[in-house]
């Protein structure tokens, strides 16, 4: 009898998303002989819902190529919670890292513990604040660390008769409902890791949001806002604070730039004279590439310079939802000079910028590179490829690499995981707009396709990992992704070819590569369905609105109406005038044609309304608004799942369980009407 031709390979289910594991958050020990990293698995219990557990792992550099790396967990695991931001002293003797409890039923937000990596034993519990502690970075002699947090517990929601708001930016997606911001500014503290001691510094007057040292300890660094005003406009500054040999401050905080818009990831070259971090290109455009900034601290007058070019983006911002915890893109300095996360095409590598402002990636431009850490020479980083989630990676010198560590290699062999293919060109608009494929191992009767527009809009889809996509494809369907109009990593023009025009050039775009795709398929007469969330729900609903072409569609987290999106979204004021160029009582017209809503009546295709009721970036409102007029109007049929507690977040970081109802969701709209 002839052997079947069929592949050995499981089916792969919404519940297999369990069975992945997420590594994030990589960190090189100062001589670059160790890494620490975050694998956060998810737990399946039968008596009560999924939930996450993290721990940390301590792998090993190999010295020379013929030598295994070790893996073994250092901390977090079956009983003792979850264990993130791992972070070791300068000399590698001591692990620091945030610990939070399994079922923090009491109310406490976790705490900073120390492990000593040479004697073991229990970690000790170094401090802890009543309102949670963000992160923390050692002093470089060892002997102290600076923590940033807040010192104040947040209220018991029964406890609360009223809650007064006198801020523009009020609240935060991701913060539990209802999403109100703190009103006490994050602080910093001193704390001196033998006695565990913790001493207030001085902080920017609106908080502090990142840190630096300088390489002898004598001063510190910090990015804060001067105003409320001004944080809530998305600016803020670089301060400095001189410190003597004890940690004790030396002076007052004093600002050593004037106000920068968005500035992040501050890092301090290895001698102390320079000081980088990350911002818009265009000082005044939050849509403009992300460039590396830097100031010479050994010129009295401190100029901020853009090093990079106009078109270089060098923070990432490739699309995937097999990630979970910290992913940073803090520029990193070595003896070759500054390196950077380049996003380019669809990809992204790690960089080194010459003196030109030129980059060099320092791996092939196919794959998605998440965050690297670099010391003494060493550098690593979590590689992504369209069939492969994120691995710890070693990049050699000559651009050759080493797999360190992946959790998921039997995962991608037991489903036979196939890369997607791509980039192939539509022509749209006098360009070319990059689109991908992924093809089934087996394909559906009606040969279908699903067209997956990207969210941002000015981050882009390309080499990262999707588990959606790998669903969809193992139901039968071919996977459309694509970069239209507004999209990241194609220079500025391409990013901010909308900017103003919302469902113009970008629409066009999105369509262009569903003509091309399907004259590219296999059957150019098969039907295909469209999905998107954020930004990709707004081109959905904008797209339905405009044609009737495709079987489907379910627009998830999405936007439906710009006049009511200014004042209800946690960016919304700052993102309509922005990105829409306006705002509600001086340019009506120009937001409410570019709503969605404004075309509703036209709307006969079939809709699936996905939405979490904790989604403070696209609030439920716009779900709400889009649903009720679809149904009274009752051109198409609809339906509208809401997903409670959930933030905007709830397709990558969600509840595990929710999560997998979604994509159930998902799949059983399009099944419903092939």
């Amino acid at each position: 009898m002839a052997k079947s031709s069929r592949p050995n390979r499981e089916t792969l289910t919404a519940e297999h998303l369990h069975d992945l594991v997420f590594l994030s958050d990589p960190h090189l020990v100062s001589d670059g002989s160790r890494a620490l990293c975050v694998e956060t698995t998810i737990e399946t219990r039968k008596d009560s819902t999924p939930r996450y557990r993290s721990s940390i792992l301590e792998v090993t550099i190999p010295s020379n190529k013929g030598d295994t790396p070790s893996v073994r967990t250092v901390a977090g695991g079956a009983q003792s919670g979850n264990a993130s931001h791992p972070r070791l002293s300068p000399d590698g003797r001591w692990l620091a890292y945030l610990h939070t409890p399994l079922d923090p039923s009491n109310g406490k937000r976790g705490d900073l513990r120390m492990l000593d990596m040479q004697q073991g034993g229990e970690p000790r519990i170094l401090h802890e604040l009543a309102g949670g502690i963000t992160r923390f970075a050692w002093r470089p002699d060892g002997k102290k660390l600076v923590l940033l947090g807040r010192a104040d517990a947040p209220q018991d929601p029964g406890d609360v008769v009223a809650r007064t708001v006198d801020r523009l930016h009020s609240k935060q997606d991701g913060i539990p409902s209802p999403g109100l911001t703190s009103s006490e500014a994050t602080g910093a503290w001193m704390l001196d890791a033998s006695s565990r001691k913790a001493r207030a510094l001085p902080v920017p007057p609106d908080g502090i949001s990142d840190v630096a040292w300088h390489p002898d300890g004598s001063r510190l660094w910090m990015i804060g806002s001067e105003s409320s005003k001004e944080a809530d406009e998305w600016f803020g500054r670089i301060w400095e604070l001189q410190l003597s040999t004890a940690g004790v401050p030396q002076g007052d905080l004093t600002a050593v730039t004037g106000a920068l818009l968005a500035p992040h990831g501050l890092s301090v070259n290895q001698d102390g004279t320079e000081l980088a971090w990350l911002a818009p290109h265009d000082p005044k455009d939050l849509a403009s590439p992300t460039g590396l900034w830097t100031i010479d601290l050994s010129k009295k007058r401190r100029r901020p310079v853009c090093r990079t070019q106009a078109d270089d983006d060098v923070e990432p911002a490739l699309g995937g939802d097999a990630r979970h915890g910290r992913y940073p893109t803090r520029p990193r300095h070595s003896a070759g000079g500054w390196i950077v996360l380049w996003n380019q095409e669809g990809a992204s590598s790690p960089a080194r910028l010459h003196e030109d402002g030129s980059l060099a990636a320092l791996l092939p431009m196919n794959s998605a590179v998440t965050t690297f850490d670099e010391s003494n020479g060493v550098l690593v980083c979590l590689r992504e490829f369209t069939d492969r989630p994120g691995a710890l990676t070693l990049v050699h010198e000559d651009g050759s690499t080493r797999t360190l560590h992946d959790p998921n290699e039997a995962f991608i062999k037991r489903f036979k995981l196939k890369a997607a293919e791509g980039p192939f060109h539509a022509a749209s608009g006098g360009g070319r707009v990059a689109w991908w494929r992924l093809t089934p191992h087996r394909t559906r009767r009606d040969h279908a396709l699903v067209l997956q527009v990207h969210g941002g809009p000015h981050t882009n889809a390309g080499f990262g990992f999707s588990f959606e996509h790998h669903f969809l494809a193992a139901h039968g369907y071919t996977v459309v992704f694509s970069n239209p109009r507004g999209s990241s990593s194609y220079g500025n023009a391409h990013a901010t070819a909308m900017i103003g025009g919302y469902g113009t050039v970008d629409a066009d775009d999105v369509l262009a590569v569903a003509d091309h795709a399907l004259a590219e398929h296999r059957s150019p007469n098969a039907p295909m369905h469209l999905t998107g969330g954020s930004y990709g729900g707004f081109m959905t609903n904008w797209l339905v609105g405009r044609t009737n072409r495709f079987a489907s569609a379910v627009t998830q987290r999405s936007i439906c109406n710009w006049l009511s999106f200014y004042g209800t979204s946690d960016i919304g004021y700052r993102f309509a005038e922005q990105e829409v160029q306006g705002n509600p009582w001086n340019d009506f017209e120009l937001l409410w044609r570019q709503s969605p809503i404004r075309n509703v009546t036209n709307v006969t295709t079939p809709i699936l309304i996905l939405h979490s009721e904790a989604d403070h970036r696209c609030p439920i409102e716009q779900a709400e608004q889009w649903y009720v007029a679809l149904k009274r109007i009752g051109k198409a049929e609809t339906k509208l799942v809401r997903f409670p507690s959930e933030s905007h977040e709830l397709s990558r970081s969600g509840r595990p369980d929710r999560r997998t109802r979604r994509l159930h969701e998902i799949v059983g709209w399009f099944e419903q009407h092939a």
